[in-house]
């Protein structure tokens, strides 16, 4: 008996995760090497605490009463927590947390075991960012703007309020690839991202949608009126050269509007809208906004852009150049 119990204290002390007995009242009374380890406090300074002290950093009352209500019921608990250390570093953790029971099926402790969850975290972060951010500009992908929109649209329709998205394209982003290699026209997409971010509020959302076509969702953006003062917000700081060397770029944007709930009530006909009025503000002689009345008719502002490419100083400009129109699919 005596082997064995030295047997279960040497197993005890050798777990590398951070491990503690409590009494019947959950309060510790006996912590490993590991625990003073991960999280700072010693045997002595955890000694009569219960373990909320280190394992429920941004946790309510709620889930800590939950956690033991489930031990209590089921003898058993595991999941994610966040833990505090002495020094005050919050970290994810995955923490255990078993019943002990004597002969009569009373429990006469708690046995739990702390790991550090920091780098597996970290690793879900990076694959979720994955899933769901473009790798080139570090904007949601399409996926999570589906997500945003869905979630917009419900709270838009709950609230009465009104809801915009624009569609943007940016005109002939090809010419740009082709004279200075895709290098730059990433470095390209990577400033337009950046310039659309800073031209909308915390609240809305930006979107790589692919290629070179962005997409903005505007909650509640106080009527159509102010929609179109941040689309041409966003065409004017979007057409601002980029400079390569002695040269620069100048891109413009194509944009469609489609607003919530005069265009559409579900996110499918809403994106549906803006793309359509996209393409119709190229045909219409690109560098323009465009979006539709409640009526359907076609409500189209545009912004002259200098056609042509023409050197000052020694630089060389590329900007969009009125052409002919182009077509649903059409290199651009």
């Amino acid at each position: 008996m005596k082997h064995a119990l030295a047997l279960h204290e040497r197993v005890l002390l050798s777990l590398t995760g951070a491990s503690f007995i409590t009494d019947d009242e959950r309060r510790i009374v006996w912590t490993n090497p590991a625990f003073a380890a991960v999280t700072g406090y010693s045997q002595a300074e955890a000694s009569g605490r219960e373990p909320g002290f280190v394992c429920c950093a941004r946790h309510g009352a709620e889930r800590y009463a939950a956690l033991w209500a489930a031990v209590r019921r089921d003898g058993h608990w595991e999941g994610r927590v966040w833990s505090r250390r002495k020094s005050g570093e919050v970290f994810p953790a995955s923490m255990t947390v078993s019943a002990v029971q004597d002969g009569r099926g009373r429990v006469t402790h708690y046995f739990g075991v702390l790991v550090d969850a920091t780098e597996q975290a970290e690793a879900e972060e990076r694959m979720r960012r994955l899933a769901q951010y473009d790798a080139l500009t570090r904007l949601p992908n399409r996926t999570l703007l589906e997500d945003r929109l869905r979630q917009a649209l419900a709270i838009a329709s709950r609230n009465g309020t009104l809801l915009a998205v624009l569609f943007i394209d940016l005109d002939r982003f090809k010419a740009v690839n082709d004279a200075f290699g895709h290098s730059a026209g990433d470095a390209v997409l990577r400033k337009v991202a950046s310039r659309i971010e800073a031209c909308v509020r915390e609240s809305d959302s930006v979107a790589r949608w692919g290629g070179d076509e962005f997409v903005v969702l505007l909650a509640d953006p106080h009527g159509a009126d102010a929609a179109w003062r941040v689309a041409q917000k966003i065409r004017a700081a979007v057409s601002l050269p980029q400079a390569f060397g002695n040269r620069e770029v100048v891109v413009a944007p194509s944009i469609g509007i489609a607003t919530y709930p005069a265009d559409g009530i579900d996110a499918a006909a809403l994106l549906e809208k803006a793309d359509a009025a996209m393409y119709e503000a190229k045909r219409l002689g690109r560098g323009t906004a465009r979006f539709q009345d409640t009526q359907g008719q076609p409500r189209t502002r545009t912004h002259d852009v200098s056609p042509g490419a023409s050197t000052h100083s020694g630089r060389m400009r590329l900007a969009a150049v009125p052409g002919r129109p182009s077509s649903i699919g059409e290199p651009t």
